[in-house]
């Protein structure tokens, strides 16, 4: 069959730049591909730099619908609102019988590109062949501005039986606010120094998550002791292994994983992709054959808009000092402020057979610039110890440190470290509360 538009074009490269500050500027850049060794169908693919532009991720493909080489997503489109929302257009054949009547289609991203939301037609289906022969195209006028609350989008279509541009608003679909992914890097030994971490899926109905193990790609930030080759092992509220990866490429699900957009960089590096039930869940993280090194452990929600959301995240580890600190981030998703309480956990660790706890934990907590927007060291210090107290999740021992404070969506950054570079094992801890 030909082209799905002879002449022209199947679509541009768009390129833009979050000033937000709630993906710390990120880069994006979306286009509309066609398969390699493929004469026929495109899809909607995305790209994100999260260092300036001096390395990409792997292409993640923005339309959901299965993959058919017959199916054209074309003149794809690509803004972002002020406060870091991604907004993507496209012309779509999906549901042609003839492969080529095309709808505009819509999606969003909450979370810098992590996670798109599905995919909603946001017009009729019209012909795109409509204005031939006097020229065998159809003009790429597609255009799309975003603010906080949604899109203006300008595009050409056929409805009156001749190419004409036309207009419509498109918005995010309400999500609650949630915490949209959480991860952790801290140095990982051997017994019990291994990092552990912790989440909990509340709600109702089963939430799409990726687990991941990060080592290698860690010196591309500074690290120069990675895990060299860190494996995986998820564990659900029994304590058994549900699944379990070391090296993500070996996954059965691996096309799924590269899909995501969340594919490790490095090829030793482990992930586990798959539906879990509300309920409570740990990852562990090792080094093959007794590996030590900085390692990185990361959920991320796949699905922002289930019934079921993440709800909090822990992880346990050895604090040293320098870059072996912990180090715990999160980000916080939706249209409104969430109150979170972050904990440091160390003292009272004794009494979960933990030996050499760290004695006197202090956090600190980060905006996305890097700014310290928060501080304690003993949480009975804290200004707000009768709402610390309230939430019901005061640390047991008054060494430990606990923040509780409204945050704005985006993403943060926890950090544990021991009084006068005391070190242990701790815990930091990140609670979404209602």
């Amino acid at each position: 069959s030909e082209p799905i538009n002879p002449v022209g074009l199947g679509g541009q490269l768009y390129l833009a730049a979050d000033r937000s500050g709630a993906s710390t500027n990120n880069i994006y850049m979306l286009a509309s591909v066609q398969p390699t060794d493929f004469t026929t169908g495109s899809d909607v693919m995305f790209v994100r730099s999260t260092n300036g532009g001096r390395t990409f991720s792997a292409p993640r493909r923005i339309n959901d619908d299965p993959v058919n080489h017959a199916k054209w997503h074309w003149f794809g489109a690509l803004s972002v609102a002020p406060n870091g929302r991604l907004d993507v257009i496209w012309l779509d054949t999906r549901n042609a019988a003839n492969n080529t009547s095309s709808q505009l289609f819509y999606s969003y991203s909450m979370d810098g590109g992590n996670t798109w939301a599905a995919n909603v037609a946001v017009s009729n289906s019209f012909n795109p062949f409509l204005g031939y022969p006097n020229q065998n195209k159809m003009g790429d006028y597609m255009s799309i501005v975003s603010d906080n609350t949604g899109a203006n989008v300008a595009y050409c279509a056929t409805f009156n039986g001749e190419q004409n541009i036309y207009y419509v608003r498109v918005a995010p679909a309400p999500v609650p606010t949630t915490l949209a992914n959480i991860s952790t890097r801290a140095f990982v030994q051997t017994g019990d120094n291994i990092m552990i971490g912790g989440f909990i899926i509340t709600g109702v109905g089963q939430k799409r998550v990726i687990v991941r193990g990060i080592g290698l790609s860690l010196v591309d930030y500074g690290i120069t002791n990675p895990l060299q080759n860190p494996t995986l092992e998820l564990h659900d509220h029994t304590g058994a292994v549900i699944a379990s990866n070391d090296n993500w490429m070996d996954a059965p699900n691996e096309q799924e994983i590269i899909n995501s957009g969340l594919a490790p960089r490095n090829n030793l590096e482990s992930a586990i992709l798959m539906s879990l039930n509300p309920g409570a869940y740990t990852a562990i993280v090792r080094g093959v054959s007794g590996g030590i090194g900085v390692g990185l452990a990361e959920v991320y929600d796949l699905d922002l808009t289930a019934g079921s959301k993440l709800g909090n995240i822990s992880t346990r580890a050895f604090v040293q000092t320098g870059d072996n600190i912990m180090i715990g981030g999160f980000i916080v998703s939706g249209p409104d402020s969430e109150n979170v309480i972050v904990r440091a956990i160390g003292p009272s660790l004794v009494s979960y057979g933990i030996t050499d706890p760290l004695q006197n934990p202090t956090l600190e907590l980060h905006d996305s610039t890097g700014a310290v927007i928060a501080s304690n060291d003993n949480w009975m210090s804290a200004s707000n110890e009768q709402q610390i107290i309230n939430s019901g999740l005061a640390p047991s021992n008054r060494f430990e440190s606990a923040i509780l404070m409204r945050l704005a969506p985006g993403a943060y950054t926890a950090i544990v470290r021991g009084i006068s570079a005391g070190t242990g094992v701790a815990l930091v801890e990140v609670y979404g509360l209602q």
